[in-house]
């Protein structure tokens, strides 16, 4: 039987060792170099780096098996280092080959031991901008994925991605299913020999932010029957939030595998999106007087917008079974952005020979 004196003492002493595990105290010194370890049961490998005598440090670490940098940023006079708003790293003890800190929910909830060892081999000049730590982010991030397959109604087709861009392939037969889906992999990044780009970019990016901040692209069919495809796509422009995001459609013939450019149905002739890297995104064209005249009867436009679109008349376009929709306004002013759907019957007088002729075809029961 533990007497109370001596039971008293022992409580004592495991409450302050509880205290010493929860409060851990940050150090103000910042490590370099690449580092091996834990964080909890998961390895990591970690970089520190300081960019000049008097450039503030940085970091960036990630996980063996996920292989996507995650920044570190020190907080001035505090010892810490943050991957974001929800976690931090306050790092306890270092030396020269080992590390030791706690990773740290910003809720105070749920702490994990961090445990490094400096890479075998490497000194403070090896950091986040070396072969050692960029090499396996850049095999994963350049690595082309394919994903499981979809299912649209009875059509099959699969996502199809690298380093943040995610296309389609459509798994059916047909030559002209064939070269829809050449040409969806040329607009691949590195589909036209781009790698060593690539490559640079991603490696400046942890060199100076130490993660991947890159546009992202999505796709998928909204439309596939036996004369056309029709996939939706949504880029987000990084770090410009809602104001840099991007919708657009573009249509394929699953006969001949050509895209249909509607633009052409309309006499004139369609440009990018915006004058960026591949994948286009969507077609746009400048409306002529007459159906920029007509669109404007038939849009909601408000007073406030009225000067939005006053001011240009480049607009994005859908060709579908049900008529053509335009995409008015631009993202700069979101609330004044619309959807207009005008049907083949109205759309005729706008139409050349050529329109006329896609929109039978097209249209046809």
């Amino acid at each position: 039987m533990i007497k109370p004196r001596i039971f008293s003492r022992l409580l004592i002493v495991f409450i302050a060792a509880l205290h010493g595990l929860g409060s851990a105290t940050p150090l103000g010194t910042s490590p370099q170099g690449l580092w091996t370890g834990t964080l909890g049961n998961n390895e990591i490998v970690a970089c520190f780096d300081r960019r000049g005598e008097n450039e503030r440090p940085h970091g960036s670490y990630y996980y063996a098996r996920y292989l996507r940098p995650i920044s570190l940023t020190p907080q001035a006079g505090k010892g810490e280092w943050t991957e974001g708003p929800d976690a931090s790293w306050i790092l306890t003890s270092i030396d020269d080959t080992q590390l030791n800190g706690v990773w740290r929910r910003s809720d105070g909830h749920g702490d994990l031991p961090v445990h490094l060892s400096r890479l075998s081999g490497t000194s403070a000049r090896h950091g986040c901008g070396s072969d050692l730590y960029n090499l396996p982010l850049e095999r994963e991030a350049l690595r082309v994925a394919i994903g499981p397959i979809k299912y649209f109604g009875q059509k099959r087709y699969r996502p199809i991605s690298i380093a943040g861009v995610q296309l389609i392939e459509l798994v059916d037969k047909g030559l002209g299913i064939a070269a829809i889906n050449r040409q969806l992999r040329a607009e691949l990044p590195g589909g036209d020999g781009d790698v060593r780009a690539l490559r640079e970019q991603l490696r400046e990016l942890v060199k100076t932010q130490g993660r991947y901040v890159f546009d992202t692209v999505s796709a998928e069919p909204i439309e596939w029957n036996d004369r056309l495809v029709t996939i939706q796509l949504h880029r987000d422009f990084a770090g410009e939030g809602a104001a840099g995001a991007e919708n657009g459609f573009r249509t394929w013939n699953v006969v001949s595998g050509a895209e249909i450019d509607p633009w052409r149905w309309l006499g004139g002739a369609s440009g990018r999106s915006a004058d960026l890297s591949l994948p286009v995104i969507r077609r746009t064209g400048v409306l002529s007087a007459k159906l920029k005249s007509y669109l404007m009867k038939v849009a909601h436009v408000g007073s406030e917008c009225r000067a939005v679109y006053d001011e240009s008349s480049v607009a994005g376009i859908h060709v579908s079974e049900i008529g053509v929709e335009f995409l008015l306004g631009n993202t700069f002013h979101p609330e004044c952005m619309q959807n207009v759907l005008v049907s083949p019957e109205a759309m005729q007088p706008f139409l050349n020979t050529e329109g006329k002729s896609g929109f039978r075809w097209l249209t046809k029961r």
